[in-house]
């Protein structure tokens, strides 16, 4: 499961995993993604937001938490799939269109 607190938590580790360019060291493909993984490390994490990751990175899907079925951002979502990566089968789906599933399999296999 993926809350939003835990998706802005795990930014600087994925800022890192992505931008980095060689095994354990900090070598980065240039300085300001060197800068903007430092600036990400100073936020407090127990009280940092979505609008805080955003504004450093310049954009918002570090911290997006969109359900792939209603296309809704959610404060929940669990993830299906492989871990995500580049090319990864991954999904992410909110509780209430896993209920609606539920729902549908019930229906289906009635007896």
């Amino acid at each position: 499961m993926n809350t939003k607190i835990d998706k802005i938590r795990s930014v600087p580790k994925k800022w890192y995993k992505q931008y980095h360019t060689t095994e354990n060291s900090i070598n980065f493909y240039d300085q300001k993604k060197l800068d903007i993984y430092n600036k990400l490390l100073e936020l407090n994490s127990e009280t940092c937001t979505c609008e805080d990751v955003n504004k450093i990175i310049g954009n918002g899907s570090w911290t997006q938490n969109t359900c792939y079925e209603c296309n809704k951002h959610c404060d929940l979502v669990v993830e299906f799939g492989q871990e995500p990566d580049y090319e990864s089968i991954t999904c992410w789906v909110c509780p209430k269109c896993l209920n609606k599933a539920k729902k549908l399999i019930k229906e289906k296999y009635k007896k």
